[in-house]
């Protein structure tokens, strides 16, 4: 069948379209098919506010019912799996498992559809820079976080006052405490969320979980793994470049550096936690750790209250989790450490330079 030429129904405007057999009611555009639709009269259904006002509701009141009913008609709302038997947690429960099922953001969703379970983090993480990539390139940093509900700047820019947003981010950050899940849930079932974070963090976010989940071998593999994907900033990266200058090749050197598997941080193990070092020459018992001004909160640049919104976390909180690992590192391997900070590399550059050659001259000696 060929073109044939048709009129609109409304303007009576002609059209060329493919020969039917069937009857046609062509619109030749949004605004023919808005008058079309206006002679219809409307059909009156409990899900339009007309219906709800014939019942003496008013608009707020017929507006609020229907999203009642729509709710308690969606498998993505907590209504909907009340009405079923399912009690607060089982059916915030239920909605996760079906959200993770469908976002490609998750894990879950890439393993339904048969990928293994580290072939989904791959894929995860891709869109996941592939997300960031694309916000990076249309939102300006105050822009972003503008956006983010966890960061102070969105609250301000709702009407709080600065101190108010700075509280309620912190408070908003800490909902699972067990005093913020039994505030939300009740006591039971705030003990019973509370109980299975714990556990799902035990065995995601430690060394003993992952060896009972994968087996001793394989779980410290991928223990040391998950920390072994960081890498330097570029900054990190070009000062380190040049101490390399300084250590000579029979040195080994230990430092995160990209597309390059044989050249990883040094890990050092205290218990059940897992630090890595920025740059460590063990012969040389040195390790230098480079702190960013921003993401280490350089105290001549950040007060104490400065609420990270990205760390979520004070000042003081990110400056007493430095402390406790650089104890660490100090502790178990008896490391002199430097700590260079962003804005401050040209003056160290001169003393980790003296203290290699130094250690490289005691070395020689021995």
């Amino acid at each position: 069948m060929g073109l044939k030429i048709y009129n609109c129904i409304i303007c009576n405007k002609e059209m060329y379209k493919k020969e039917s057999l069937l009857a046609h009611f062509l619109i030749c555009s949004e605004n023919c098919k808005q008058i079309r639709k206006s002679r219809f009269p409307k059909h009156i259904t409990p899900k339009c506010v007309e219906y709800w006002i014939k019942k003496g509701l008013s608009e707020s009141e017929a507006r609020e019912t229907i999203s009642k009913i729509a709710r308690k008609q969606s498998v993505r709302c907590v209504e909907y799996w009340l009405s079923k038997g399912f009690n607060q947690f089982e059916a915030e429960k239920k909605i996760s498992e079906i959200q993770c099922g469908c976002s490609p953001r998750r894990v879950e969703h890439w393993v339904a559809r048969g990928l293994s379970e580290e072939e989904a983090v791959t894929e995860v993480s891709k869109v996941q820079q592939k997300d960031a990539k694309k916000k990076l390139q249309k939102y300006s940093h105050e822009e972003r976080q503008k956006q983010n509900s966890f960061s102070p700047k969105y609250w301000i820019s709702k009407g709080m006052s600065e101190s108010d947003a700075v509280n309620f981010c912190k408070t908003k950050s800490d909902n699972m405490s067990l005093p913020a899940l039994i505030k939300k849930y009740g006591d039971k079932i705030g003990q019973e969320k509370y109980n299975e974070y714990c556990e799902y963090r035990r065995i995601n976010y430690t060394l003993s979980g992952y060896i009972q989940k994968h087996g001793e071998e394989e779980g410290e593999k991928r223990w040391q793994k998950r920390f072994n994907n960081h890498q330097n900033s570029t900054a990190a990266n070009q000062f380190f470049d040049i101490l390399m200058n300084f250590i000579p090749a029979q040195y080994k050197v230990y430092r995160a550096f990209k597309n390059d598997s044989n050249n990883r941080e040094y890990g050092i193990r205290d218990g059940d936690k897992y630090y890595f070092c920025d740059f460590v020459v063990p012969e040389l018992n040195l390790c230098v750790e480079f702190y960013g001004d921003y993401w280490h909160c350089n105290p001549e640049k950040y007060s104490a209250d400065f609420y990270h919104s990205r760390v979520k976390k004070t000042a003081e909180e990110i400056w007493r989790d430095d402390k406790t690992r650089i104890d660490a590192i100090s502790r178990l391997r008896n490391f002199k450490i430097f700590i260079v900070w962003e804005s401050n590399t040209e003056r160290a550059i001169q003393t980790i330079k003296e203290e290699i050659q130094h250690a490289i001259k005691n070395k020689n000696q021995i």
